[in-house]
């Protein structure tokens, strides 16, 4: 919601027609810019980052419960 009212505060630099206006224009494209993808990097990223270090945790979890089992499981074999 804060990035949301702050992309929309800046809508109007975007759309500046007095004097100026070109500074401002630039400044508020730049800015709007900047916020929109960040907001919506943060949106996809943050949650994609999390499903994948646990994963990545979880699979390291199974793999050290799974040695030793694998190692234990045919004791026939070792000499």
């Amino acid at each position: 919601m804060t990035s949301l009212a702050f992309i929309l505060g800046v809508a109007p630099l975007m759309i500046a027609t007095r004097a100026s206006a070109k500074s401002q224009q630039a400044l508020g494209a730049g800015v709007f810019g900047g916020m929109v993808s960040a907001t919506l990097l943060t949106v996809v990223f943050v949650p994609v980052f999390f499903v994948a270090v646990m994963a990545f945790f979880i699979g390291r979890q199974e793999r050290r419960k799974a040695a030793p089992a694998a190692a234990q499981a045919d004791p026939a074999e070792s000499p």
